[in-house]
């Protein structure tokens, strides 16, 4: 695994550059970021304003995957989506590639249909265009069932993950599906649910 680096100062001279493995990380400009997928790591110096760590973090897409922003510690209550995972300096090399290890072992995914992944942090993201959307718990229940099964039962849902008596009669399992359907959509995937019938729902 190689992570691309960028610093906003472009200068290659933060102590933590010198101290990584090269070997590991690609030094890019702070305007290439959107040249990469993934795997990201945002040095901001520690002189930066507020203003101008806004600029950054808007250079980046709403669906990136592995992306750190390696931030000065007088900065912790800096506000940045949870998308993103900051990491605070100054820090023992050491632990920092303990963070970034963990937070890859945060993106391994728990199943995968067609293009789309689904990943533990409640997520599915579209290999072929590297579109990433959060998903709420309620629908990462119901996205794990169907990739798994493909044609699952309304009442398994129903009890499994909505916890409400198969019996009842309710609009919520279709709302849930149709919010799917939309997140589907927003990463574009050729994804489909459809209903077979009053009973089964099917995957496709």
């Amino acid at each position: 695994m190689i992570f691309n680096l960028a610093i906003n100062n472009d200068q290659a001279e933060h102590p933590l550059v010198k101290m990584l493995d090269r070997k590991k990380f690609n030094i890019i400009k702070i305007n290439d970021l959107l040249k990469v997928g993934e795997n990201k790591i945002i040095i901001v110096d520690c002189n930066t304003s507020l203003e101008s760590i806004s600029s950054i973090i808007s250079l980046l897409n709403k669906n990136e995957i592995n992306t750190f922003i390696f931030l000065p510690r007088h900065l912790q209550e800096i506000k940045i989506s949870t998308i993103y995972k900051k990491i605070f300096y100054p820090i023992n090399i050491s632990k920092f590639e303990n963070i970034l290890s963990a937070g890859l072992m945060e993106n391994k995914f728990i199943s995968s249909f067609k293009s789309v992944s689904l990943g533990y942090d409640n997520f599915i993201f579209n290999k072929n265009n590297n579109k990433k959307t959060h998903v709420t718990e309620t629908e990462l229940g119901i996205i794990k069932i169907l990739f798994k099964n493909k044609i699952v039962e309304k009442k398994k849902l129903k009890t499994d993950i909505l916890e409400i008596q198969s019996t009842i009669n309710t609009k919520s399992l279709e709302s849930h599906l149709s919010r799917i359907r939309k997140k589907f959509q927003q990463i574009e995937s050729d994804i489909s649910i459809n209903s077979i019938d009053i009973e089964r729902i099917k995957i496709s």
